[in-house]
């Protein structure tokens, strides 16, 4: 006699669901390579990647649950997963104009010795018209981080100096009309009475400056 068949166990769809998420996360971390916390992140996925590989009957569908367990692992499912995407988005977030939202940015897009130096410890209060563009890279000369608002005479002279101590300089040579009045134009600023702070060690076409305007108390912040 042959011996009776073993039912056939069926898995949860959110085995499946669980899966692509994590896949999706593993790959939206390798899109975003460049960012400080890729290899913990990476590592984090992975590991819960295998854990849920291998413990997958743990999804079998013959085992009784109550309703109220089901509940709360459904929502415990939600909350994870919109904390793990609102976790792989943070480096999508380039252009914001919230200065309270500049120390995440700082610390997500400037954690190397460069912007240490370069960039400010936070945006004054008094800041009108915020604005910023964050955007790193891991090829040369491809990260872009701008920042642009109107402040008091006291936050001008503060940049100038910390402009000053870090060794930049005014260089009538690497400033181009060209590459500048048009943009300041924009913003009120004209390109005569724009002061050109450049960091040293870079160059016209990778730039690293802060452009001060104490008549309008305009701040240009360019990485």
């Amino acid at each position: 006699m042959w011996e009776e068949e073993r039912p056939r166990r069926r898995i949860s769809g959110w085995f499946t669901i669980d899966i692509l998420m994590l896949l999706s996360v593993f790959f939206g971390f390798m899109y975003h390579a460049m960012y400080p916390y890729y290899p913990a992140a990476v590592l984090i996925a992975a590991v819960l990647l295998l854990l849920v590989i291998l413990l997958r009957q743990q999804y079998d569908l013959n085992i009784r649950r109550s309703r109220s367990c089901k509940i709360k692992t459904a929502l415990l499912r939600i909350l994870l997963y919109v904390a793990v995407l609102l976790t792989v988005s943070l480096p999508m977030t380039l252009r914001c104009g919230w200065k309270w939202y500049y120390p995440v940015q700082k610390a997500i897009y400037g954690t190397d010795a460069q912007t240490d130096a370069f960039l400010p410890e936070e945006i004054p209060k008094t800041a009108q018209e915020y604005s910023a563009f964050f955007c790193r890279s891991a090829f040369p000369g491809a990260t872009r981080i701008i920042l642009h608002f109107y402040a008091d005479d006291a936050t001008i002279d503060a940049y100038r100096q910390k402009a000053i101590d870090c060794g930049a300089a005014t260089s009538s040579d690497a400033v181009n009309p060209n590459r500048w009045a048009g943009e300041l134009e924009e913003y009120g600023v004209s390109f005569e009475n724009a002061e050109f702070y450049f960091y040293p060690g870079c160059s016209e076409r990778f730039p690293r400056v802060y452009i001060l305007d104490e008549a309008t108390g305009f701040v240009m912040i360019y990485y």
